[in-house]
């Protein structure tokens, strides 16, 4: 997202959650991810909360960065998954 983060892997359960915290010196943040299992695939959501300085600007000056860079991260997610599923690894 722009950004070099040091992130912790906070919470991990295969196929169905992942949580990572990120720091910098001006913004923290906090990001989920939940998978749910549907039929011919799974439907990803995804949520992110911010603390510090940084967070409040971009909240202010521009709101709808943060929705554009979780909706591209997940149409690319969704891309890499189906070419996967398409040719498959032997």
């Amino acid at each position: 997202m722009g950004m070099n983060w040091k992130s912790q892997v906070k919470e991990f359960i295969p196929n169905q959650r992942l949580a990572t915290e990120s720091r910098k010196t001006v913004i923290q943040g906090y990001h989920a991810w939940l998978i749910i299992p549907k039929s011919g695939g799974c439907k990803v959501i995804t949520d992110e909360s911010f603390r510090g300085p940084l967070g409040r600007l971009q909240g202010t000056f521009i709101p709808n960065k943060l929705h554009r860079l979780h909706q591209t991260f997940l149409e690319e997610l969704k891309k890499k998954a189906e070419a996967k599923i398409k040719s498959p690894q032997s």
